[in-house]
């Protein structure tokens, strides 16, 4: 049996119930208090690179304008 057939050989029910389980998935993950906290991550996340490129000296930008190579970065 091919996939279409297995496809169409399903219950009009099935899809139904799989279609209500992943509502009920995305409305338990997308939550405001959810969304909230994934925002609040991003934000210490980015902060947190901010302060370690600040350490650094690690700039995207040199003082004078001329861009940094930052995919390749000099340890030492």
């Amino acid at each position: 049996m091919i996939d279409q057939e297995k496809i169409e050989g399903r219950s009009v029910g099935s899809f139904i119930f799989l279609r209500d389980k992943l509502i009920a998935l995305e409305a338990g993950l997308f939550t405001q208090r959810r969304i909230r906290l994934y925002g609040s991550g991003a934000v210490v996340a980015y902060a947190i690179s901010l302060v370690a490129r600040l350490y650094r000296q690690s700039w995207i930008f040199h003082p004078d304008g001329k861009p940094s190579c930052v995919d390749f970065p000099i340890i030492g």
